[in-house]
């Protein structure tokens, strides 16, 4: 039901598409495919006006009944779902780019390999609802479930020795492993592709106030997201140790 004749490349896509064209019980005002560029990233985005389904009478957060949305779709990755409208709230399980332009849905709480063995076109659409009508009553994130990590996903692992946090050497040897893996070790190890790395334990408490939108690109980034202890100065007494 594209108001264009676009085709999309994605089976996922044309799923979508095919999902909410059936009109019951998901609709859209409004569904485009937009032309594939080459060289683009996504292989394909779909804009959608999603007419939200079981939205409540009062949202407890501004959600409202019709959300413009911008779906892409990659090879081989899972879908990254947006929202278009430039006044969307701020609200739990949203992710904000770094300049704040940008914002999406953390749609689901499946890790990314069991999630992609589930994916079909309804199962997506189905989550993007749940994801609003949850939201506007403030009920997405259930009294039971755990934190959320403060980053999703990682540039890479740090093994620490278990005499470490004991220790809190401010500066240890480390060996580069594969998949980005940095392995501990003692100063009296000869591999000679070993570094030197500051490294500085913090042991912060769990607090559902510290949401975390983006990834921190420096150190006073990182400290300042943190709004359940003063980081700077746990940062600072840590240092004169």
């Amino acid at each position: 039901m594209s108001k264009n004749n676009v085709t999309p490349h994605t089976n996922l896509a044309r799923q979508v598409i095919e999902v909410i064209a059936q009109g019951y019980p998901y609709r859209a005002s409004n569904c485009e495919v937009l032309p594939y560029t080459k060289g683009q990233r996504p292989l394909d985005v779909l804009l959608i006006d999603f007419e939200v389904v079981g939205i409540c009478q009062k949202p407890v957060l501004d959600i409202r009944r019709i959300e413009p949305i911008r779906i892409e779709f990659f090879e081989e990755q899972t879908p990254k779902v947006f929202v278009h409208r430039k006044d969307f709230p701020l609200v739990p399980h949203l992710m904000v780019s770094k300049d704040g332009n940008e914002k999406w849905l953390c749609y689901s709480d499946v890790v990314d390999e069991e999630l992609k063995l589930k994916m079909n076109g309804r199962f997506l659409v189905e989550c993007i609802n749940n994801w609003f009508v949850k939201t506007a009553r403030n009920e997405l994130h259930h009294p039971n479930q755990p934190l959320e990590p403060f980053f999703l996903g990682s540039e890479g692992v740090i093994a620490v020795n278990p005499s470490f946090m004991a220790n809190s050497s401010q500066f240890n040897r480390f060996i580069p492993k594969e998949h980005n893996i940095l392995l501990q070790v003692g100063d009296d190890n000869p591999d000679k592709s070993a570094n030197w790395y500051a490294t500085i334990w913090l042991s912060i408490p769990a607090s559902a106030n510290n949401i975390i939108r983006k990834v921190p690109d420096t150190l006073i980034d990182l400290l300042s997201m943190i709004n359940s202890v003063d980081m700077l100065q746990l940062f600072k007494g840590n240092c004169q140790t």
